[in-house]
């Protein structure tokens, strides 16, 4: 929507003569924000109340605006997200210059989904699964920091003056330019941080380690350790590329890759099974034919469909 007409149908919203047809174009745009910033599970009574709050802070005193305003409260949720938190419609009808570059950006990637984003510095961020980036519109203050839950690979631009910092968890990624994967779903126990190129420094609260290609940090939560290590990237960031690859892995774990990864639920008939162990490649192959490759090696187990998104495994492992 070409920014003119949508102040048009603002000012007809807030004047409350707005046609139908407006009203439906409005609505339109709408979902098509909040789509791009917000998953259906983000949405929600509590998410929209901490929106309108931010909102009323942060515009200006001496300009009243009831609730009402903000009636339906999304499309005050896609304004936001458009011009910057708290300069709403006071700043888009008066046509005041907006500064909007510390605006907080959320992206998300829903389980089975998959995205890639460009930050302003002109970095380069794949974001894996069921993952969350926090990022600002525009870095400034002499330092670009992003906060990760999730799975993230960065390929960031170097800039010797303005360090890149990724927060995950309970570590921070600091580089100037380099890349480098970050894995800290907040489910595991354990994170780690693997180097392609470039020297890349990681801390916990009490820990600090170097690390350079084709090395990886891997920290411990309980432990507040950080354990460092030699590793084949091209193994360990297979997920760039669509391969699923599986050393020795418990079942719970296949389990809840595969749920992030298409987007389905694995149960399992009993727990004996979650600790049976497993190892294969998959190369950008769909979820029955994982399930045929994790049974074949797996002569004992069975699986079923149970409903659109959920696998249920039985039977006894054979080792």
């Amino acid at each position: 929507m070409h920014i003119s007409r949508f102040k048009n149908i603002l000012n007809k919203y807030l004047n409350k003569s707005i046609e139908p047809e407006e009203e439906e174009a409005l609505e339109e745009f709408d979902q098509r924000m909040l789509g791009n910033y917000f998953s259906q599970e983000e949405w929600n009574a509590k998410n929209s109340n901490g929106v309108y709050q931010s909102i009323l802070r942060n515009l200006p005193k001496d300009k009243k605006v009831s609730r009402s305003f903000f009636i339906p409260l999304k499309i005050a949720v896609s304004v936001t997200l458009l011009f910057g938190l708290g300069s709403i419609a006071y700043h888009i009808l008066d046509q005041k210059q907006i500064d909007y570059s510390n605006v907080e950006m959320v992206r998300i990637t829903e389980y089975g989904q998959k995205s890639e984003i460009t930050l302003s510095d002109g970095t380069k961020v794949r974001l894996n699964s069921g993952s969350k980036l926090t990022f600002p519109r525009k870095f400034n203050d002499g330092s670009r920091e992003v906060e990760l839950v999730g799975e993230a690979f960065f390929e960031v631009t170097k800039n010797q003056k303005m360090k890149f910092i990724v927060k995950s968890g309970g570590i921070s990624t600091t580089v100037w330019g380099t890349s480098f994967n970050v894995n800290a779903y907040p489910e595991n126990e354990e994170l780690a941080v693997t180097v392609v190129t470039g020297k890349v420094q990681v801390n916990s609260k009490d820990v600090k380690v170097f690390l350079e290609p084709g090395q990886q940090g891997v920290y411990n939560k309980k432990l507040d350790d950080i354990l460092k290590k030699q590793v084949d990237t091209t193994s360990s960031l297979g997920w760039k590329d669509g391969i699923l690859r599986f050393e020795n892995a418990t079942l719970g774990e296949v389990a809840r890759k595969l749920s992030r990864w298409y987007g389905v639920k694995v149960e399992f008939d009993t727990q004996a099974i979650k600790e049976c162990q497993f190892s294969g490649i998959f190369n950008k192959e769909n979820l029955q034919t994982v399930l045929e490759g994790v049974i074949f090696v797996e002569e004992g187990l069975t699986y079923k469909r149970n409903g659109a998104n959920t696998i249920v495994l039985a039977g006894k492992c054979s080792n």
